[in-house]
């Protein structure tokens, strides 16, 4: 058996040799460089023509659909860097806009815990850009944990949703 994530990349696995006490499967991780081969070999998402920030508003946010971090850490996945590059390069061109990034999670874990790793997801967005080129003074990083969900807590589909980050502009 091999779970997958999101993605549809592997990241854990069991067979019937790893059976415990009760006959239930017990899951071993699959080494992070096997993930991250797997993940390289996979397309994520076709990339559009460019990110159009144009759209954005202080009012109306985008959602930046292909962030992924490392469960319960400010580590992004190497998979997410493809969007920020392409944020990076709009951002570039047009450089009298200055976004806020905004950091969201689910309801899972406390409301405190939520809070500071939506600010780290965010402040890792923010560090991304900056050390590829988007002044500092450009970015403010925001989390707001479990405090705007756009879904449902009660499924997974509904959390998945609102595990997210987000840019508006700010004026």
């Amino acid at each position: 058996i091999v779970l997958v994530d999101d993605l549809n990349v592997p990241f854990g696995f069991s067979n019937s040799d790893m059976l415990d006490e009760h006959g239930l499967f017990s899951f071993k991780p699959l080494p992070i460089e096997v993930v991250e081969m797997k993940r390289m070999k996979v397309p994520d998402y076709e990339m559009s023509s460019g990110l159009d920030l144009s759209k954005m508003t202080s009012s109306k946010a985008i959602t930046l659909d292909h962030i992924l971090f490392e469960s319960g850490s400010v580590a992004l996945l190497s998979s997410s860097f493809v969007e920020l590059d392409e944020l990076a390069s709009a951002l570039k061109q047009s450089d009298w806009i200055k976004i806020e990034i905004d950091g969201h999670t689910d309801n899972q874990g406390s409301e405190e815990l939520n809070k500071k790793l939506s600010q780290g997801r965010a402040e890792s967005v923010k560090t991304y850009l900056v050390e590829h080129g988007i002044e500092s003074s450009r970015l403010l990083a925001k989390g707001y944990g479990e405090e705007q969900p756009i879904a449902t807590n009660d499924t997974e589909e509904g959390r998945k949703m609102n595990r997210r980050v987000t840019i508006q502009k700010m004026d």
